[in-house]
């Protein structure tokens, strides 16, 4: 029994760890496709190949002039898609998983997409400084100051609700997956219907949050163990307060103080709540040092000071 036993454990142990390396090896290689279709795509817009006939043949469909009447619902219906909504609904959910799983896991992925979405999204977007089709820009409107490329609603919308399909209970995995890709599908040809984005930058942002939640899982751990090695509860309560707050209450004044740059990749309130999450995780060694200071002085204050010694004559001799 115990032999039998042992070679089943080693077979169950050759075997996952066989899917873990398998698994991995996909990663690799959905990430490799993905960032391989984004790099061709960028060039193919920044060169003014025949891709951007796609644009300009779906623009002079005048989708927001001809279905006037469904503006209203596409132009609502994209917020779906926006960084400050889709963070409101997704925070509640993602402090409930780390309570329920008892690991800062999700929350640390969150911070870590976050980061990494803006800051690779942003620089593409201020380095192409595409215009968009309102205002009658043309298609090949590249370096004009814009902001267009890669499409912001659609990267976020692939990134935040892919979390929520990697931290959903696996028996409702496959229909969240059905449901998160509708959503951001729908959220990518709103965006082209009210005119804000061409197809291109839809497709560009697919791509580009597809990217960043490939690359989430990997990086996530090695900031887990950052917090892990100072957690406490006390602290992960002000982490998460201190992220909320501007998302919750903008905080306009505070965060126009953080200059153009961070307010315009980030968003200022965004930016803020970035920055307070992260304090608590990022004072421990400050806060030992000021501990040991502390000590050393209370130990240098508590030394007994020797007295001098003062010869007492005897009383007989006097």
């Amino acid at each position: 029994m115990t032999a039998g036993g042992g070679t089943s454990t080693g077979t169950r142990n050759v075997l996952a760890r066989a899917r873990e390396y398998v698994h991995g090896r996909t990663d690799v290689r959905v990430f490799l496709v993905l960032f391989v279709a984004y790099a061709l795509l960028t060039l193919a817009i920044l060169f003014k190949t025949p891709v951007l006939r796609v644009d300009s043949a779906v623009e002079q469909l005048r989708l927001q002039k001809n279905y006037a009447w469904m503006f209203h619902f596409w132009h609502t219906y994209v917020q779906l898609g926006q960084r400050r909504p889709v963070l409101q609904l997704l925070l509640p959910f993602l402090v409930w998983v780390t309570l329920r799983d008892r690991s800062p896991r999700p929350l640390v992925s969150l911070f870590v997409a976050i980061v990494l979405l803006n800051l690779s999204v942003g620089v593409v977007k201020l380095t192409t400084g595409r215009q968009g089709p309102r205002y009658g820009r043309p298609v090949d409107d590249l370096f004009a100051h814009g902001d267009i490329y890669p499409s912001g609603h659609t990267s976020n919308s692939v990134l935040m609700y892919g979390l929520v399909a990697m931290f959903v209970a696996a028996k409702y995995r496959r229909q969240v997956i059905a449901v998160i890709a509708f959503i951001c599908v729908t959220i990518g040809i709103g965006t082209v219907f009210i005119n804000t984005h061409w197809v291109t930058d839809v497709v560009g942002g697919w791509l580009a949050g597809g990217l960043v939640l490939c690359a989430v899982p990997w990086i996530s751990p090695y900031v887990e163990r950052i917090v892990l090695s100072s957690y406490s509860r006390t602290r992960a309560l002000i982490s998460v307060l201190g992220g909320a707050i501007p998302l919750y209450f903008g905080l306009g004044a505070v965060t126009s103080a953080l200059g153009p740059w961070l307010n315009h990749v980030f968003g200022g309130w965004l930016a803020l709540g970035l920055l307070a999450s992260s304090l608590p995780w990022l004072t421990p060694p400050i806060e030992r040092w000021i501990a040991a200071k502390y000590r050393e002085l209370r130990l240098r204050t508590s030394e007994p000071v020797a007295k001098p010694s003062v010869d007492r004559v005897p009383a007989g001799a006097r």
